[in-house]
């Protein structure tokens, strides 16, 4: 599916031992909780990451989670190729403490990862703190029912949410900063740091449909077919 649609997958490794994966719970409210194991998505070396990074060059956009290893390495040595560092500090631990956050461009975030990384639960006050301590970055802090704000220096952009009934929020956050990176790098908000619009319809939407209909169709036969295997199974198979 991914490679037909132009996803390249020519670093795909494939390497002795399980592969990454995540047990994801949905409550009535449609929120969930995840439960991460990490496998082959923390089995990444020095030398993997410096082939990868060989293929991209100044200006080139970087996304990382942290749900890999080796993120102070990815930083460092991207940072010094000149790419634009995107991170989304998910699940924040104390890992993250060795990351030069400085050289991080993009901070893209939610309201508890803000008050993670600055003690603060007030989102007016989480972007203050996040833009003092990093005055270079731009910052992206999501606030679920309550939209989400863009700050870069001075500049403050409320976007407010496009109500729907949820079904099932796993991957709208995911899908909103993919199509807001690409965004970006098309230009489709304008100009970084001097003139950002509003988010445009098809970004809300991207993020919508994540949250409604698709939300249901990948969710659905996975789920119908947890209900029949014991927890143990479930950790075994899943």
């Amino acid at each position: 599916m991914s490679v037909p649609n132009g996803v390249k997958s020519y670093y795909i490794r494939q390497i002795k031992g399980k592969t990454g994966h995540a047990i994801i719970q949905i409550d009535k409210s449609a929120q969930n909780c995840i439960l991460l194991y990490g496998g082959a998505n923390e089995c990444l070396t020095e030398e993997y990451v410096d082939e990868v990074l060989e293929g991209f060059e100044a200006g080139d956009m970087l996304l990382l989670q942290n749900e890999v290893n080796m993120i102070p390495y990815i930083v460092d040595k991207a940072y010094e190729k000149g790419m634009q560092i995107a991170l989304n500090p998910s699940p924040f631990n104390d890992r993250l403490k060795d990351v030069d956050m400085s050289k991080i461009g993009l901070f893209l975030m939610n309201e508890v990862e803000g008050g993670q990384i600055t003690g603060f639960t007030e989102p007016k006050d989480i972007i203050a703190k996040v833009v003092e301590l990093y005055p270079n970055a731009k910052i992206v802090l999501t606030l679920g029912k309550d939209g989400v704000i863009y700050a870069e220096g001075d500049l403050r952009i409320h976007q407010p949410i496009f109500k729907v009934e949820a079904v099932d929020t796993t991957a709208a956050g995911d899908t909103f900063t993919g199509y807001f990176l690409a965004g970006l790098m098309g230009s489709m908000l304008g100009t970084i740091g001097s003139k950002v619009s509003i988010i445009p319809w098809y970004v809300a939407l991207g993020a919508l449909a994540f949250a409604t209909f698709v939300g249901v169709a990948a969710g659905y036969i996975p789920a119908k077919r947890a209900m029949n295997l014991s927890a143990l199974e479930s950790l075994r198979n899943e």
